[in-house]
């Protein structure tokens, strides 16, 4: 399985790549994005409860049950309440098998969270000023060779709240308001 580098015909890598076990632990094997800049309002009608952020999620199948992933995320938006109020977590669906959330363990009364909003509220504008929900190098261990689905989910603490994604509460057509992009990217690395 040799690399085969020419001054006239460039560089020649074999058909079938390289071999996972032949890998050390910390490669990356393979990466699966999904970047959307789809925009729209998404109400949370439950107090607490966490709801699917559309077309924030992805799936990758692990080449062996002891690899691990490695998940980041950007939920750009904004919240219809106060920032201190909105959170996130990760959902993981393995296919043919189990749904779990990636969060926080429970902790009597207080609230699970993978991550919250920044505070970056402008109490004057609260219509216009956008935030991001983020997590960055999060490892995750699903133990399976099945598809695994992860979907990035969001909460508020308050019922019948409007969380707006890729865009701001007024969405108008002015160059104070800003319009984003969010994405989940998960790597599988050798462990």
């Amino acid at each position: 399985m040799a690399i085969t580098i020419s001054g006239s015909s460039g560089i020649t890598t074999p058909a079938e790549g390289i071999a996972t076990t032949t890998l050390g632990n910390g490669a990356i094997v393979q990466v699966q994005n999904t970047t959307t800049s789809t925009t729209g309002t998404l109400n949370l009608s439950t107090a607490n409860q966490y709801y699917d952020i559309p077309n924030l999620n992805v799936s990758i199948t692990p080449k062996t049950n002891t690899n691990k992933i490695l998940l980041t995320f950007h939920a750009f938006g904004e919240s219809e309440t106060n920032e201190h109020l909105t959170s996130f977590q990760v959902k993981r669906a393995i296919s043919g098998g189990a749904t779990t959330s990636i969060t926080a363990p429970a902790a009597s009364n207080r609230i699970q969270a993978l991550t919250m909003l920044p505070e970056t509220y402008y109490g004057g504008d609260h219509s216009s000023t956008p935030s991001a929900g983020q997590i960055s190098n999060y490892l995750d261990a699903p133990s399976t060779t099945s598809a695994v689905t992860y979907t990035v989910q969001v909460r508020c603490y308050t019922a019948d709240q409007d969380w707006f994604y890729n865009r701001t509460d007024a969405d108008s057509d002015d160059t104070g308001i800003e319009r984003g992009v969010s994405w989940i990217t998960v790597m599988e690395v050798v462990a």
